[in-house]
């Protein structure tokens, strides 16, 4: 049976780890609105797909204790671009600079993002679901996002990819809708370490499908280097770095 073919890939959250995902897989994450944004509360991200003009609409606050920046209005934690060691006691010209470029940037993400449901293409959504959802809530929630992106995106052919983790769903009955595919990952990545994901499940779900972006990737060669960049960029190897550095070490050498 072939293969089913899909113009692009867009994140829907809740966290990084999906960006991470098409950026070890693919070798690049294109810019999108929510590769970055923590999705605190699901029902605001709901309320954003039927009303786009919430992003941004109260303002920002400045969270020290994480050095995120929190949408007032639906709760979205953003990251901001210009890094500071610490976020104690920051001059306030420094915070409203930050929050400037942080507007900027999620109203431009937000603006693509639109762009991109409404271009006709056949799009695969992706969508970590937070495992703290009360259970009998579930099904109802999808059904919300399952309508809602029917309606606002233009390809009616397009699919959400939701994944759950195993142990949170192992005894509830998910319902069946026409656009959701459901995947059960072992677990996520922790929220402090959103590039720790399951290599081995993130590239079975993607080659599952071709998409014309890139429809042949070298999935070893991109491993590979996603890897090494992360090792490179992290103070002290993970436990989980070298399990997946022993799983591919014969991609190390030259």
């Amino acid at each position: 049976m072939p293969k089913e073919v899909f113009d692009d890939i867009i994140s829907l959250g809740y966290k990084c780890e999906t960006a991470c995902s098409i950026e070890a897989m693919f070798g690049h994450a294109d810019s999108c609105l929510f590769n970055w944004v923590n999705i605190v509360d699901i029902n605001n991200f709901i309320k954003f797909l039927n009303n786009f003009d919430l992003l941004l609409s109260e303002g920002l606050s400045f969270l020290p204790a994480i050095g995120m920046y929190q949408d007032n209005a639906l709760s979205f934690r953003y990251h901001s671009k210009i890094k500071k060691k610490s976020t104690v006691n920051l001059p306030e010209d420094f915070i409203k600079k930050n929050n400037d470029e942080v507007t900027s940037r999620m109203t431009y993400l937000k603006n693509k993002f639109i762009n991109k449901i409404k271009s006709g293409k056949k799009i695969l959504f992706v969508m970590c679901f937070r495992s703290e959802i009360e259970l009998d809530k579930i099904n109802d929630i999808l059904s919300q996002i399952s309508t809602r992106i029917d309606k606002i995106v233009e390809n009616k052919n397009s699919k959400i990819a939701v994944i759950f983790e195993k142990d949170y769903i192992k005894d509830l009955k998910l319902n069946n809708f026409k656009n959701i595919i459901y995947y059960k990952v072992g677990h996520f990545s922790p929220d402090d370490a959103a590039f720790d994901i399951d290599i081995d499940f993130w590239r079975e779900l993607y080659s599952s499908y071709v998409f014309k972006f890139c429809e042949n990737p070298d999935y070893d060669k991109n491993i590979k280097k996603y890897i090494k960049n992360r090792i490179e960029k992290a103070k002290e190897p993970r436990a989980f770095f070298r399990k997946i550095a022993y799983r591919f070490s014969k991609l190390f050498k030259h």
